[in-house]
């Protein structure tokens, strides 16, 4: 259906930028489709949020792929079924954390904060992570980096940051290793537009 993601990728592309992305509670959207025209629905207000995000620290973006995929229908329904307020509110907590590193420059706290969100995606189902995926992920021990699934994990790519050319360097090298091709790389920082 086409509806399984957050759109958290379409508020990077719209945005242009690093942002902190709240999505908008599709069952209301839904509900007010039904009942009213698309007009009156697209002036309400979606409850939805974006705003940028300035690091200010330098680090490398990074996206592999692994070129396998796991997600289903099956596991979207298991990984929502397993979504609690507990997720949530951890969630929401490790993200603010995240941020609040990112726009303070503490790179060892950005590691921790996005491992955090890895543990909590692999919580709601194991199957988040594919067996490459989990190796693109492991790649980064031992680095000044870090990487985990991208978005809400069962696809075919990971992302990582990395906080170093040395680390960024065996990060890909380690990639390539294990066959994930390396599809996008942006350096990211406080002088940066991204």
């Amino acid at each position: 259906r086409g509806d399984n993601g957050s759109m958290g990728d379409l508020a990077c592309i719209v945005a242009e930028d690093l942002v902190l992305y709240q999505s908008f509670d599709r069952q209301k959207a839904a509900a007010w489709l039904e009942e009213e025209n698309l007009a009156t629905v697209l002036e309400r207000d979606w409850g939805f949020s974006i705003s940028q995000v300035k690091p200010t620290l330098e680090c490398d973006f990074l996206v592999g792929w692994t070129k396998e995929v796991a997600v289903s229908s099956h596991m979207v329904q298991q990984i929502k079924q397993n979504i609690n307020q507990n997720f949530l509110s951890s969630s929401k907590e490790t993200v603010v954390s995240l941020v609040e590193a990112l726009e303070q420059g503490k790179s060892e706290k950005i590691i921790e904060q996005v491992e955090v969100a890895s543990k909590l995606l692999e919580g709601l189902s194991t199957d988040i992570y594919t067996p490459l995926l989990r190796q693109l992920k492991e790649a980064s021990q031992d680095l000044q980096a870090v990487a985990k699934s991208s978005g809400a994990g069962g696809g075919d790519c990971g992302i990582a940051l990395s906080f170093d050319a040395q680390s960024t360097k065996t990060l890909k090298n380690r990639w390539a290793d294990l066959g994930i091709e390396l599809l996008y790389q942006e350096r990211i920082g406080h002088d940066d537009k991204s």
